[in-house]
């Protein structure tokens, strides 16, 4: 089955950056942004992981941070959208 009709991007299927970019539009278009847990969820990568691609693409000014992390006692993760 193809990406298009499960849904699932598979590494093998994409290079890097665009499995990324794939699973960034689907989830932005369902939800308006994505976050680091959303590609978490999405790749299987560890959150961290997310996080360092998401920092890479915002460096390339792929994506920009619409809502910036909170910390403390009540966490929130950075909210995404493509350019």
């Amino acid at each position: 089955m193809n990406p298009e009709e499960t849904g699932v991007v598979r590494l093998e299927d994409l290079p890097d950056r665009e499995i990324f970019i794939s699973l960034m539009k689907k989830i932005q278009k369902a939800k308006g942004y994505f976050t680091s847990l959303d590609i978490s969820e999405g790749t299987g990568m560890a959150i961290g992981s997310c996080r360092n691609t998401i920092i890479r693409f915002k460096e390339k000014e792929i994506i920009i941070c619409i809502r910036l992390p909170t910390s403390g006692n009540f966490h929130e993760y950075g909210r995404y959208v493509l350019k």
